[in-house]
């Protein structure tokens, strides 16, 4: 932006491409704008009356897909056991106790109240 409408006047602001400026009066090719509480002239050449394009939106990062519950191979079926028998725990009925018997009713699961282990699909 320059003080007077002619190339040998002084610059007194510089103004970046895409601004956005108000023109207030026309001379020749020279245009008397504002721009920032300052008033000066622009060579039409560097004026226009639509706004540069505005840049592209930027893409939203995309959420993680929500958890889908995996599918059972279908030998997995109600009342089959979760997992294979465990020694020395009696979690579950079908684990087995030190001396090699089931657990059965001694075990976890079997008793009211207390723990409550998962022990069939």
């Amino acid at each position: 932006m320059r003080a007077d409408p002619n190339t040998s006047s002084a610059v007194i602001q510089t103004i970046n491409a895409g601004q956005t400026v108000l023109v207030q009066n026309k001379r020749s090719d020279w245009f008397s704008i504002s721009y920032r509480n300052r008033t000066g002239w622009v060579y039409g050449f560097y004026v226009s009356e639509t706004p540069p394009p505005k840049p592209a939106p930027k893409a939203k990062p995309r959420s993680p897909a929500p958890p889908v519950a995996a599918r059972l191979p279908a030998s997995r079926r109600s009342g089959d056991a979760v997992r294979s028998p465990y020694v020395g725990t009696c979690d579950c009925p079908y684990d087995l106790m030190r001396n090699g018997r089931l657990c059965g009713g001694r075990s976890a699961y079997s008793r009211p109240g207390g723990r409550n282990p998962v022990c069939y699909f």
